[in-house]
């Protein structure tokens, strides 16, 4: 659908670079043309028929991205500022995510839930879900209308362009070539219309439907999770609430390790204010812990900072940027709970 519509553009900026010379060389007041017939552009007489759907069809099919999403939180985290979408502030971190996460994933993707706080990976794992949905069926995008073409001003009986006849004629043909295009692309439109209508309409409903059907599991998957860690917490081993930092970063590791490589784009979320006593300054050691984010784009969420560059919050993510980029990360962005939500769509990309 792109290629059909920036072939729409670049016909109307043909014809408006044709029209505009055309009009330039009959403005020469006075001047004596002779020898010079004009031949208006004209609709081709040739019945217009639309193509087969076979050949819409290959226009460009829908294709689904597969991402996977780690979220390592802070339970222990007080916060009363993670900012979602309809402006309402979520009263903790796995809240949030528990709303947030189905706007972002959808059939083909995967996500993981960790706790910061524990030692062991079996305690700190909350919950994981993989869409069992690994393609998209054959179908176009909805058809759009073309852009409409800039009119060419009617000129009056004084203007230059109709000082000669030879100008006249020009004029008179490159609006009927204007007229000609605009109904050769409310044709095509008109084509595309009754080929979706036909042949995709209903697999696009369907489509929809699947989509808002795994955004619902998502939701009720970790719905579950939550109630099912609030049963058995009790039974985990006893948490710790500082020094946590780098254990839930090897935690996360063993699943990008073993699921990263069937996925187009991992993303690692982290809620926490990232205090760490062995990150408190150069030279602290980090601890011996098998850590790799190699191809992650890394997210960290800073809910206590007011402002995610005071001073005080800057600190700390200049000490944890390196450490996570020498880790392999792709990439590291911070940001506090201002907006939030609507950061994590335009950073991942809706559904």
């Amino acid at each position: 659908m792109q290629y059909k519509f920036f072939s729409k553009i670049i016909l109307s900026s043909m014809l408006g670079v044709i029209i505009l010379s055309l009009i330039i060389s009959g403005c020469n007041i006075g001047a004596t043309v002779t020898g010079i017939t004009a031949t208006p552009v004209t609709p081709s007489p040739t019945p217009r028929i639309c193509l087969s759907n076979t050949d819409l069809n290959s226009l460009e099919d829908l294709s689904i991205s597969h991402t996977f999403i780690v979220v390592l939180y802070d339970p222990f985290l007080a916060t009363d500022h993670l900012e979602l979408l309809n402006g309402q502030i979520a009263s903790n971190a796995l809240d949030f995510t528990e709303t947030f996460l189905p706007k972002v994933l959808g059939p083909g993707d995967q996500y993981s839930i960790f706790s910061l706080g524990y030692r062991g990976y079996e305690a700190a794992k909350l919950d994981r879900y993989t869409s069992k949905i690994l393609d998209a069926p054959k179908i176009v995008e909805t058809p759009f209308l073309y852009s409409t073409l800039t009119p060419i001003p009617t000129p009056t009986q004084s203007d230059a362009v109709l000082a000669n006849q030879v100008a006249k004629n020009q004029y008179v043909a490159a609006v009927d070539a204007q007229k000609a295009t605009e109904t050769q692309l409310a044709f095509e439109y008109n084509c595309e219309v009754m080929n979706y209508e036909d042949s995709y309409k209903v697999t696009a409903t369907q489509w929809s439907v699947t989509k808002q059907a795994e955004a619902n599991e998502i939701s009720t998957q970790i719905g579950l999770a939550k109630e099912e860690r609030g049963n058995t917490v009790s039974v985990l081993e006893t948490p710790f609430v500082i020094n946590n930092v780098y254990e839930g970063l090897s935690h996360v590791t063993v699943d990008f390790e073993s699921q990263c490589k069937n996925y187009d784009r991992c993303i690692l979320i982290i809620i926490d204010d990232l205090v760490d006593w062995r990150n408190a300054g150069p030279g602290n050691k980090i601890p011996d812990l098998p850590i790799n984010l190699k191809g992650v784009d890394v997210i960290a969420v800073m809910p206590q900072c007011v402002d995610i560059i005071q001073p005080s919050c800057v600190n700390t993510q200049n000490l944890w940027t390196d450490e996570i980029l020498a880790f392999g990360a792709n990439t590291v962005e911070y940001h506090n709970g201002d907006d939030l939500e609507e950061f994590l769509v335009n950073f991942i990309g809706d559904k």
